[in-house]
């Protein structure tokens, strides 16, 4: 999350321990020396920052630059969480390809998310949902409130309302019962 205030408070949540709340700060990568040759923050506005006089700008990026690392592939803008996972999946495929440079991988990931269609989004949503254990509620229900986004964007109103039910009748509740009225399906 971006401070724009006190933008050294900027901080990534991390999975909590003990006392711990797991907010990594800015100001906490400042004292880190990291030994990455890229470090990736996939999530909405994680290269968000503040120009302070004389150019300095203070936040993540600057932070994890200072620890060390060479290259930071970060966000400025909300993502759509589909969009990111097919940008990041892509990428380090690319990246692990023999001889592709990181500016290489760069450009074909954001080529190939540019050119996924409605069809190649909604079947990258269904393999994952395969792949997801049922114990894994709700990561299973983000991702059938995805698919049912993207059957409606494909004007297949059908599966989108389908959708739209499973996760009103599935303990949404009124968040699954206000999806069907916002698709205007119900």
């Amino acid at each position: 999350s971006f401070d724009p205030v006190e933008p050294l408070r900027s901080g990534l949540f991390l999975a909590p321990e003990g006392k711990d709340s797991g907010l990594l700060t800015a100001e906490d990568l400042f004292g880190l020396e990291m030994k990455a040759d890229l470090v990736t923050l996939s999530a909405c506005e994680t290269a968000a920052r503040k120009v302070r006089p004389g150019d300095e700008l203070f936040g993540l990026v600057r932070s994890v630059l200072y620890a060390g690392t060479p290259s930071v592939l970060m966000n400025l803008w909300e993502v759509d969480d589909i969009a990111a996972s097919l940008f990041i999946e892509r990428f380090y495929d690319e990246l692990g390809r023999p001889g592709v440079t990181k500016v290489e991988a760069l450009q074909t990931a954001q080529l190939a998310v540019a050119d996924t269609t409605a069809a190649g989004a909604i079947a990258y949503c269904e393999t994952l949902q395969e792949l997801l254990p049922p114990e894994e509620e709700k990561p299973r229900r983000a991702l059938l409130r995805n698919l049912a986004y993207l059957w409606f964007q494909a004007r297949s109103f059908a599966e989108a309302r389908d959708m739209y039910e499973e996760l009103a009748a599935g303990g949404g509740g009124a968040a699954g019962r206000q999806a069907l009225d916002v698709a205007g399906v119900r």
